[in-house]
């Protein structure tokens, strides 16, 4: 693909905002690796952006503390820049040595603050130094125009912070000059670090500083092999100890010109493009491979993902199904007595018989009512009773189910890993519905069963459909007629007793059809209530579940992310080196 530098930037400073978006669950083996290699990949791809911006080859120096690194990279730059120490981390900061027309103050990669520093003051500065910032010395030899020396802070120092310097400032070298001494060459540390370097097929080179004049490299290269370090050859250089040890007196050795002359014929300025666009490459196509890794470790965390949305669904439908069960177990046969009696009352506005009934009832009762062993009936509201049905519901079986459940998540969802960022997200106090939540959830919505409830009986008020309403008087009619006409046949006439009996008789046959039509009505409305009460009991335990979703998707990395990644991989391919 072809592009300006502007068109390329742009792309990787895209590519860099997609893996600050990276995040992993800790559902898998290796998800301690994804938060690694995002925040690696982010400085490869601030290291890769600065070899396009820049035109001039960077040489770092890294080694172990006390290894006289600080001095050898003097020697080099031909002047004391960088303060040296035989014991204790010198360097805490980067110390770099650049011709003025490189800009690379402009041109610096990484989020490190940087300052010019005069090179008579540099050994002397130590504010830049204090806060990790570059100490930048500029200079106008020739010799060095093409060339970028950079003293790093120790790889095997204790602050942390030093380590991830030079670690960073080795992805934007292209060369290293690794130093060791005869003391710390087999240090594990430091040379862990060289191997990474030679992994990333960085040209290097191993300065054996600080030996016994009668030492020679062999068993540095034995060593070195066992890193699987390939053996260094004319690449291993060792240097005696010398008194005094300092720049004057190491320019003066052999080895250390033998040194010199192979940096200056191997990154010469007539190599300086060759070697940029090389290197170009070469950390492009590393970009490249990472990216891949860390796409595939997203894709395999996605699947578990899935995975474990469907265990939790799982959970939750066995949460559902228990709750449902509890709750239709416990519902009161009162409750049903008080919908049928609200709804048989309606009815009787058409039973004709109806108020002669009540009228022969009040007679009868009224000895009893009046001495006290009959309780007259309360004139109570149907519309009051219905409405407080679903209030009588006790909620304690929905809040023992939702804490069922979410014990149930923690136990065999919650990675056993207390490090793993999903482990801490489902712990969190928002996470679970709380008691309260939950008694709050079901108040509200037993109000709206309430108001659903209270228009469905005024919708029954308001007059019942004329088949209904026909069928009802049909009957009654009907079974009085055939008493009416049984009793003719059978006894030959109605006498007065005859016609009192069937003053009681057609009452019951008339209340009787009119339960049967009322009982019907009775079945479709607790159905109703039944089938929304289980939405409502269904709604709290898919609140709980959604919540749990929130939650895993809040520690993993989106989607359009994985995917935006994916494709950033393949113009990045097609980019022009």
């Amino acid at each position: 693909m072809t592009g300006s530098t502007g068109d390329r930037l742009e792309r990787i400073r895209g590519l860099s905002d997609l893996l600050r978006g990276v995040r992993t669950a800790g559902l898998i083996p290796s998800c301690g690796t994804i938060p690694l290699l995002a925040e690696n990949l982010l400085a490869k791809a601030a290291a890769y952006a600065h070899r396009i911006k820049r035109s001039y080859l960077v040489i770092i120096f890294a080694g172990g503390t006390g290894t006289g690194k600080s001095t050898l990279f003097n020697a080099l730059c031909g002047t004391v820049l960088s303060a040296a120490g035989s014991a204790r981390p010198t360097t805490s900061a980067p110390v770099v040595y650049a011709h003025r027309i490189a800009g690379f103050i402009e041109t610096r990669p990484f989020d490190i603050p940087a300052v010019f520093t005069p090179a008579i003051l540099a050994t002397n500065d130590t504010s830049n130094r204090e806060n990790g910032g570059w100490s930048v010395i500029e200079h106008e030899r020739q010799d060095f125009r093409h060339l970028a020396l950079i003293d790093t802070p120790d790889v095997d120092s204790l602050v942390k912070h030093h380590k991830s310097i030079t670690e960073k400032l080795a992805l934007m070298a292209d060369a290293v000059v690794f130093v060791t001494s005869q003391e710390k060459y087999a240090d594990a540390e430091p040379l862990n670090y060289l191997a990474n370097i030679a992994a990333e097929k960085i040209p290097w080179y191993v300065l054996f500083n600080k030996t016994d004049p009668r030492a020679n490299s062999t068993d540095c290269e034995a060593i070195l092999e066992t890193k699987g370090i390939p053996a260094a050859g004319t690449r291993l250089f060792v240097i005696p100890y010398i008194v005094p040890m300092t720049p004057e007196s190491i320019e003066k050795t052999e080895e250390f010109r033998r040194f010199s002359r192979l940096i200056q014929r191997e990154l010469s300025p007539s190599r300086t493009a060759v070697e940029l666009s090389k290197n170009r490459r070469r950390q492009k196509m590393s970009l490249i491979r990472d990216c891949t890794i860390l796409n595939d470790l997203l894709n395999e965390e996605r699947i578990a993902a899935e995975s474990w949305i469907d265990e939790l669904h799982s959970l939750g439908d066995i949460a559902g199904r228990s709750l449902v069960d509890a709750w239709e177990s416990r519902f009161d046969r009162r409750h049903e007595e008080q919908v049928s009696r609200a709804i048989r009352r309606i009815y009787q506005r058409y039973d004709f018989l109806a108020r002669p009934r009540r009228y022969l009832r009040r007679i009868v009762t009224f000895p009893l009512t009046f001495f006290g062993l009959l309780r007259s009936q309360d004139k109570e509201n149907p519309l009051d009773a219905l409405q407080e049905v679903p209030k009588h519901i006790d909620v304690t079986p929905v809040c023992t189910a939702v804490n069922a459940l979410q014990r149930s998540v923690l136990s065999q969802l919650s990675p056993k890993d207390s490090e793993a960022p999903l482990y801490s997200a489902l712990r969190e106090p928002l996470r679970s519905l709380s008691d309260g939540e939950v008694r709050q959830f079901m108040i509200d919505r037993q109000e709206e069963l309430a108001s659903w409830l209270a228009e469905s009986i005024k919708e029954l008020t308001r007059g019942i459909s004329k088949t209904k309403e026909i069928g009802i008087y049909t009957t009654s009619f009907i079974g009085a007629v055939i008493i009416l006409s049984f009793e003719v046949i059978l006894g030959g006439g109605i006498t007065v007793l005859e016609v009192l009996l069937d003053t009681f008789l057609a009452p019951v046959i008339s209340s009787g059809s009119v339960n049967v039509f009322a009982y019907g009505e009775v079945k479709t409305t607790l159905r109703r209530l039944n089938e929304r009460y289980r939405e409502v009991l269904t709604e709290i335990v898919d609140l709980q579940i959604k919540r749990y979703e929130q939650c895993i998707h809040s520690v993993l990395t989106q989607t359009e992310v994985v995917s935006a990644l994916r494709n950033s991989m393949k113009v990045l391919e097609n980019d022009d080196d």
